[in-house]
């Protein structure tokens, strides 16, 4: 039997890495539709505090974009597709840095 728990020391990559090869797919959708709608009802009626919930709902898309794309980087690597796998994980990357939080 596998132990879902998570060391302490666990890096947030990690926690991540961990959460995209075991949540299911449908669950990655949902969050990117969420998210891509909180963003947009953010822009479009622009509340009070619309930039939080527009940074909370890219974050929320990418989250979902980036354990999506972790698991199809996965996959092409263990099918020892280079190219596949290369592209992958460069799609990965920019889900990163659109999610970073930028503190100014």
């Amino acid at each position: 039997m596998v132990s879902d728990h998570v060391p302490d020391s666990a890096t947030l990559a990690a926690v991540l890495h961990r959460y995209a090869q075991h949540a299911p797919p449908r669950q990655f959708g949902v969050e990117v539709g969420i998210g891509l709608s909180l963003a947009s009802v953010a822009v479009w009626l622009r509340p009070d505090r619309w930039i939080v919930l527009l940074a909370v709902g890219c974050g929320l898309a990418m989250l979902g974009a980036w354990a999506w794309v972790d698991r199809a980087a996965a996959r092409a690597a263990d099918e020892e597709s280079a190219g596949a796998s290369r592209a992958w994980r460069f799609v990965r990357a920019i889900a990163a840095v659109v999610s970073k939080p930028r503190i100014s």
